[in-house]
């Protein structure tokens, strides 16, 4: 167990590049940008550029950011707004605890048991340590490739308690913290790290059984037949997988889940 008092982690909000409006709601912010800083009462609205930071000064202060791809839009935290190469980046900073908040609801449903819920705050806190990147403009993004992150509207009072009730645990195997990897579904079984990422293989990345998945959509794949010219032009488009002319597909290995 750790103190995350003063662990601040960065998101990266899969919002539009061209910036747009951003809502104070609940209380007060405080707004820098080029050398100034302005209060704003809640209600009042501004107009992001490369270089504000947007700053609550209360604890019941939100940010709403209008322009966000989809309807959770609403934050802890303060938001900068960063020049990225393709135009603005929209970045959510705020306690890690906070953050876990609403990653757990994104990544499980709130009305699971309470023993659930806190093993996913734990594996999600690992998750955002281990990818903590000071040398980049942000550590995570809020869509499935970091974690789930559906802002301060999809928080709950079962996915707190979960977060209260694990603060500052992190999951180690010996003296190491280790990214505790989940998934959806696995179709029953998880396999070796080295099969599916390459590198050494990891004491606490073996594929096991992973039972009472039955239920899950996903847990059953349907089939479906390809023809060789379709299966060669998707290898074809990418240099790393290239072969030219497709001649036979044979498996040669199987990993320990079977599936691959």
């Amino acid at each position: 167990q750790i103190n995350t008092s003063n662990y601040e982690v960065r998101i990266k909000l899969s919002a539009s590049l061209s910036g747009g409006s951003l809502g104070i709601e609940g209380g007060s912010a405080q707004v820098s940008y080029a050398g100034t800083t302005d209060t704003y009462t809640a209600g009042k609205t501004v107009v992001v550029r490369a270089g504000m930071v947007i700053t609550p000064l209360e604890s019941a202060t939100r940010l709403r950011v209008h322009y966000k791809y989809d309807k959770f839009n609403l934050y802890r935290g303060s938001i900068e707004i960063i020049q990225g190469s393709a135009g603005l980046l929209t970045v959510n900073r705020l306690n890690i605890e906070d953050y876990l908040r609403s990653v757990i609801s994104g990544e499980m449903s709130a009305r699971w048991p309470l023993e659930a819920l806190k093993a996913q705050a734990v594996a999600a806190r690992n998750y955002a340590y281990k990818n903590y990147k000071p040398s980049q403009s942000y550590d995570l993004c809020d869509t499935p490739a970091c974690q789930v992150y559906l802002g301060a509207d999809y928080e709950f009072a079962s996915t707190n308690q979960a977060v209260d009730e694990t603060r500052g645990i992190l999951l180690y195997y010996g003296d190491q913290i280790i990214t505790g990897y989940y998934f959806s579904t696995s179709g029953g079984w998880t396999e070796n790290n080295e099969n599916v990422w390459g590198g050494i293989p990891l004491p606490w990345l073996r594929g096991v059984a992973s039972p009472g998945e039955e239920e899950s959509p996903y847990n059953s794949w349907k089939t479906r037949t390809f023809s060789r010219n379709e299966i060669e032009q998707w290898l074809n488009s990418d240099s790393d997988t290239a072969v030219g002319v497709l001649e036979r597909i044979t498996i040669t290995k199987r990993g320990v889940s079977g599936h691959s």
